[in-house]
């Protein structure tokens, strides 16, 4: 009994650290996706002006119902200059909106999320972007020659109590070029 007694705080702090490793790995690897599919997105749909919103949607359907821990997406102009980083200022704690138009990134919030089907939030016309979408407008990109980031930061809370902090952050770049449109 006094051995039981001793050893169960140990197997009890294995378990835990292994389902907060567990989660911690599926939540990197959910994040990682939901770059990927964004990125992908614009990749594709490049000099659209519904691209960054089209984008959205695919990161948020990664995430499905989880998407309110998603803090920001930057969508961003990727050049060998940046060596593919989105710029400082786009991805500094607690921004929100850059102000700075010579800064191409857009930065989007769990708000743009939720409203992600409101295309006057992104775009007005095929040609005229709109509010969240005017520091590095879509039908500005040029298909084939314009490499596009996609940043998204997440936060996940701690499942077991077992670390001090209430929650971590993961943060994932993915760099895809714009796609070049075949002319039929």
């Amino acid at each position: 009994m006094v051995e039981f007694a001793l050893v169960i705080p140990l197997l009890l702090f294995l378990t835990l650290g292994t389902m907060e490793t567990a989660v911690a790995w599926n939540t990197v690897q959910t994040v990682v996706q939901s770059s990927r599919s964004g990125a992908r997105t614009v990749s594709q749909v490049g000099d659209l002006a519904k691209a960054d919103q089209v984008a959205l949607g695919a990161v948020k359907a990664t995430f499905e119902s989880d998407y309110q821990r998603v803090q920001r997406v930057v969508i961003y102009e990727a050049t060998a200059a940046n060596n593919g980083e989105p710029p400082a200022a786009c991805i500094a704690p607690g921004v929100t909106t850059v102000s700075n138009p010579a800064i191409k990134c857009n930065v989007y919030t769990t708000t743009d999320l939720d409203n992600v089907t409101d295309d006057s939030r992104f775009w007005s016309n095929d040609t005229t972007c709109q509010n969240r979408s005017v520091n590095y407008c879509p039908v500005d990109r040029e298909r084939g020659s314009t490499h596009v980031g996609v940043w998204v930061e997440y936060e996940r809370d701690f499942l077991t109590g077992l670390f001090p902090s209430g929650s971590y952050t993961v943060t994932e770049i993915t760099v895809m070029r714009v796609e070049p449109r075949v002319s039929p």
